[in-house]
């Protein structure tokens, strides 16, 4: 993954010069560079422009009790586009541009939307998978008996057991008194 980031790092520098030259020898020199600039300032009017209209979608839908993923799809990808026409060069412009027309911008938002659905789904059933498994390998089914008792001599549990009785009758019925216990509820 490292080296496809180092040959974009490489390659885009290089396109985009040759780009430039290709347009600088259609139009000259100075109207290329005046190309550049006015795709900058086209860049920053799209920046302010979208922040604006697209809050208010987002805040109409949401008023509406609607997510607004489209509208804030449509944001990223003005954002996106108006960031990639302020950055020097002609095919980010092209890519920039491109951002903004509508149709494009509904299939890419189409292809991401399944791309997620689908990688949501694909991890939902992996996830099910594993539970299957855990599950299937954390039942233990066996017979248990406790250490120091005998078959022949079981002694019942703790809750089965009657409740001992305190006190109650005065005390001096020919035997050791008991103390007298009451709870308070």
């Amino acid at each position: 993954m490292a080296w496809v980031f180092l040959l974009i790092l490489v390659a885009w520098p290089v396109m985009e010069f040759a780009a430039f030259a290709q347009v600088a020898e259609w139009i000259g020199t100075p109207l290329a560079i005046l190309g550049l600039f006015l795709s900058a300032a086209l860049g920053l009017a799209v920046l302010r422009g979208q922040s604006f209209s697209t809050a208010r979608r987002v805040q109409s839908q949401l008023n509406q009790g609607q997510m607004p993923m489209r509208e804030l799809f449509d944001n990223a990808a003005g954002a996106l586009a108006g960031l990639l026409l302020i950055i020097p060069g002609y095919v980010t412009d092209i890519i920039g541009l491109l951002l903004l027309l509508p149709p494009v911008r509904s299939l890419l938002y189409g292809e991401i939307t399944v791309m997620i659905r689908t990688s949501f789904k694909t991890t939902a059933q992996a996830e099910m998978r594993r539970e299957e498994e855990t599950q299937d390998s954390t039942i233990i089914e066996a017979d248990y008996r406790v250490v120091g008792q005998t078959d022949a001599d079981p002694k019942p549990p703790p809750h089965d057991r009657d409740p001992p009785t305190y006190g109650g009758g005065g005390g001096s019925s020919g035997g050791a008194s008991r103390p007298s216990i009451r709870l308070l509820l």
